[in-house]
């Protein structure tokens, strides 16, 4: 069955590669390596069970075919005029000279429908399609498949904001824009993606018609009814995205986005683009453009998904990227942010940077506009006294000074922040991160000092405290940070300690000199580390400190701590990686290999697959050792046959093995 259809389809392309090879873009040994290649991917995709893989291999080969294609053709002097201008042709038009100019980018569209078909539950394969077709200017094949795409995933935003900006970009369609956002919205209220990308939609398609009055009516003088550049009557007749009634949307009454009087006028007359180009506005319609609808569907935004403080910090962030025409929208914003989330810091800390927000340091207007935000945070303090809203206030004021530069002005910031920080610390309130901006703005040690007696348990407190600490007085401090911090924070302690340590060890000048080697004893403490931190994400960094401390004290010590290591417990291939790569390290610059080496390698390499057999890189890493470095290639072939009934992907395995034997 599947060779019949392979046979199939391969003579349906005979008319094609003749056509190639007459116009002299492929000779007749090229023509049969096509055929060879596309023979050999047909059966792959005709298979019982074909994969993904399969199907993006050959997409892959035939967009190389048609660049190369497109080159030739180029080169020979047959391009057309109307390809020199850089829009691709559309495939599914009518061919402009021969089979051969069209066929291929059509058989590229084949085999993504037939990828689609077979896997149309991956979303990135979909996606990976519009972005070929926007890519190669087929707007056929989007508009069709956007529409297929919503039918197959309507829950899935994605591809509604992907189709309404296509229509909103490319066909200049406002109106089946809208729709496409209101419906996904009427399936997927609570997608925050779909709001602000619908909320987005607004303010572009309001700024696009500021920027088109001006050039039509610069200096208030009609420049007429249209724009010859942009006609967007025109593009809104042309095919777009129709997505029929959804079984999702069958039952589901009309949202309140839907019923809001300002949004259901978006789709009537008075907001149809070209009737916003005319010389005379309406009332309405000069409402319209001062952010009516986009406050229309920030206020049904919130009254959907009314709990979410940072979904509205995202409409306030949006509202911001369209500048100060804006500034009704977003004083709506501050004003729900006052009434909904009064009681929450970060609303408060808001509140307050918005009087200085966008205003440059060096405008005249600055220091009044500081004055009112610290006039706002100190509001803050008293009805919100907790340890977040004081550290939101100092950090308003850190970040403040590091923006100044006029001396009074450096000098009132620094003395108004560490009074800040001054009262947080009294009222018991003060944080981690406040005590460390203290101490650089102050004498650090009786400040970190203090700040230890309120947070002993604070790692980074306790390393600052450290390293502003006299050199003799620092292994006490360590060892007391050590029984102070909270077993989820001391491995910040250990990392700081033995790099400490190890940084300025080294190792005896001769094997027999009578100076003391303190190898064993910090290797003890690389030990007590490891039992500590044991089977945490941070035993790995503390296993890479000990090996390169071994290392740099000789061979043979690193040789011995590995060993140790792993003779107590399992360890992880990145571990054996770490090993191998010292192991390895130069070994093929010597004219003779060192066999000791390569058979402690080898056990490594072992050890590396025991942690996980089916890794294919450790397999792959593996046998190209085998071929570099002691050239066993028998032994590389043995475990090129092992690997293959282990790998999670054989045939990703194979593929790749292949690639690592073409770059020897």
């Amino acid at each position: 069955m599947a060779a019949d259809s392979v046979q199939y389809h391969l003579e349906r392309m005979v008319p094609e590669l003749e056509d190639l090879q007459e116009r002299g873009f492929f000779s007749a040994a090229e023509i049969k390596s096509i055929v060879k290649q596309r023979t050999a991917h047909e059966y792959r995709i005709h298979r019982i069970i074909p994969l993904k893989s399969d199907f993006l291999r050959y997409i892959a080969f035939e967009e190389n075919l048609e660049r190369l294609r497109r080159k030739r053709k180029r080169r020979m002097g047959q391009e057309k005029e109307a390809a020199s201008h850089g829009k691709p042709s559309d495939p599914f038009e009518q061919p402009q000279s021969s089979l051969s100019d069209y066929s291929i980018m059509r058989r590229i569209h084949g085999l993504y429908g037939k990828m689609l078909k077979k896997f149309s539950g991956d979303t990135l394969l979909w996606v990976q399609y519009f972005d070929w077709c926007s890519k190669v200017n087929s707007s056929k094949a989007l508009g069709k498949n956007f529409a297929k795409a919503i039918q197959l995933h309507p829950t899935k935003p994605t591809f509604w904001v992907m189709a309404a900006a296509w229509e909103f970009e490319q066909n200049a369609n406002m109106t089946s824009a809208r729709v496409l956002l209101q419906r996904g919205l009427r399936i997927n209220p609570e997608s925050q993606k779909l709001w602000l990308e619908y909320f987005k939609l607004e303010l572009l398609w309001i700024e696009k018609i500021k920027e088109r009055r001006k050039v039509l009516f610069k200096d208030g003088v009609p420049g007429g009814a249209t724009d010859p550049g942009q006609d967007d009557s025109k593009d809104e007749s042309s095919e777009g995205v129709t997505v029929p009634q959804l079984q999702e949307e069958a039952h589901l009454s009309a949202t309140s986005l839907e019923r809001d009087p300002t949004v259901s006028s978006s789709t009537t007359q008075s907001s149809d683009t070209a009737a916003l180009l005319k010389p005379t506005l309406t009332a309405m319609q000069q409402t319209l453009l001062n952010v009516l609808i986009p406050r229309a569907v920030y206020r049904n935004a919130i009254k959907t998904i009314p709990k979410d403080f940072d979904f509205r910090i995202a409409f306030l962030g949006i509202y911001k990227e369209f500048g100060a025409e804006t500034l009704a929208g977003q004083e709506e914003v501050y004003e729900s942010l006052r009434e909904d989330f009064g009681d929450l810091p970060a609303a408060q800390s808001v509140l307050a940077e918005r009087h200085v927000d966008g205003v440059d340091p060096t405008d005249p207007a600055f220091p009044a506009a500081l004055k009112n935000a610290v006039q706002a945070f100190n509001i803050a303090v008293e009805q919100l006294p907790s340890p977040e809203m004081w550290e939101r206030y100092a950090d308003f004021l850190a970040t403040s000074l590091s923006r100044v530069e006029e001396e009074h002005l450096t000098k009132y910031l620094t003395r108004l922040l560490l009074k800040t920080i001054t009262n947080a610390h009294t009222h018991h309130l003060a944080t981690e991160r406040m005590y460390l901006t203290w101490a650089q703005h102050s004498a650090p040690l009786p400040v970190l000092q203090a700040a230890l007696e309120r947070l002993p348990g604070s790692a980074q407190l306790w390393i600052s405290t450290i390293s502003h600490s006299k050199d003799e007085a620092k292994q006490e401090l360590y060892e007391k940070a050590i029984k102070a911090v909270q077993k989820d924070e001391q491995h910040v302690i250990w990392t700081t300690y033995l790099q400490s340590l190890t940084q300025d060890w080294a190792p005896p000048i001769t094997p027999d000199s009578d100076a003391p080697d303190s190898f064993s004893s910090i290797s003890d403490q690389f030990t007590k580390a490891l039992s500590i931190l044991s089977s945490t994400p941070h035993e790995d960094t503390i296993l890479s400190l000990h090996l390169h401390f071994a290392r740099a004290a000789g061979l043979g010590r690193l040789r011995s701590v590995y060993d140790r290591l792993i003779g107590t417990k399992t360890r992880s291939t990145s571990f054996y990686r770490m090993c191998i790569a010292m192991e390895t390290e130069g070994a093929k610059r010597p004219v003779s290999v060192d066999m000791d080496m390569v058979a402690r390698v080898r056990r490594l390499w072992e050890g590396a697959l025991s942690s996980n057999v089916s890794n294919i890189d450790t397999w792959l890493d593996y046998i190209h050792f085998e071929m570099t470095v002691p050239k066993d290639f028998v032994r590389a072939v043995q475990l090129y046959w092992k690997a293959t009934k282990c790998v999670s992907d054989q045939e990703e395995f194979v593929r790749r093995y292949e690639e690592m034997k073409g770059g020897l």
